[in-house]
């Protein structure tokens, strides 16, 4: 009698060994399975905020953009931005902005009352102006700003434009080219940048009231029905005069190039 209750409890130590270690086994494979579904979790947000997200634009811009939601994207700096002068798009490099009407102070010789005040730099007015509290009428304390019309009494590139007013595009290049220049007297930009677009140096006549020196693009666009010849902002060409100081290489009488490159 004795033996069979010691073999009873032999067998029931084993039972609850087995017992014991498949309780185990299940929550060994528990805990492996809920990290699998904690992992499976986190991927399917991370597969979410990386996932491409299409934003239009307003009717104002007349544009469609695309713009990731990356982590990696929004740690990239923006693009930087700058003027296309002379154009109604931005090149393929970058993205449009806004599109505009180049404007400036009023061109005309120096000696008229006039003329002689007012800013110095050529803006990009926007096409949807959205004014505050002004005055009706013109008024005579004021600064004044007219639009800007191509001018060229000789042959060259803004010949074919002559008395048309000029557009003008604000443009931001990729995202991660977060500098931009201007270089002038030439159409290639350095190793490692990126050339935006080439064109010729465009300023107010020699005999002007002085302005900024603008990079205006190798084939300007013109805005539609505007050939009068108004005395307002004008845009000429920038030729070289070597005989004022410059290098031998800088020819008397050819027209400067320019190019706006970023990185």
């Amino acid at each position: 009698m004795l033996d069979k209750v010691l073999n009873l409890y032999a067998l029931s130590t084993q039972v609850n060994k087995v017992l014991a270690y498949a309780r185990k086994l299940t929550q060994i494979r528990f805990e492996k399975l809920e990290g699998r579904l904690i992992n499976d979790t986190e991927n399917v947000d991370s597969i979410g905020s990386s996932v491409q997200t299409i934003t239009l634009s307003s009717e104002e811009d007349q544009s469609i953009g695309i713009t990731l939601s990356s982590e990696e994207d929004q740690r990239r700096p923006a693009g930087a931005s700058y003027v296309r002068w002379g154009r109604t798009e931005c090149p393929d490099s970058a993205d449009l902005v806004y599109t505009g009407v180049a404007a400036g102070g009023k061109g005309g010789d120096l000696g008229i009352a006039d003329v002689i005040g007012g800013g110095s730099n050529y803006l990009c007015l926007t096409r949807n102006p959205h004014f505050n509290q002004s005055v009706s009428g013109e008024q005579h304390t004021r600064s004044r700003i007219y639009g800007a019309e191509y001018r060229s009494a000789n042959p060259g590139p803004l010949n074919i434009s002559q008395f048309h007013d000029a557009p003008c595009t604000v443009c931001q290049s990729r995202a991660g080219r977060t500098q931009s220049i201007m270089i002038p007297a030439t159409t290639h930009c350095p190793t490692g940048w990126t050339r935006e677009y080439a064109g010729y140096l465009a300023a107010a006549h020699w005999s002007h009231p002085r302005t900024e020196y603008v990079c205006l693009d190798e084939d300007p666009e013109t805005i539609p029905d505007t050939a009068e010849r108004d005395q307002i902002s004008l845009l000429f060409h920038v030729e070289i005069v070597s005989s004022q100081g410059l290098p031998s290489e800088y020819v008397t009488g050819q027209d400067l190039t320019c190019a706006i490159c970023t990185i």
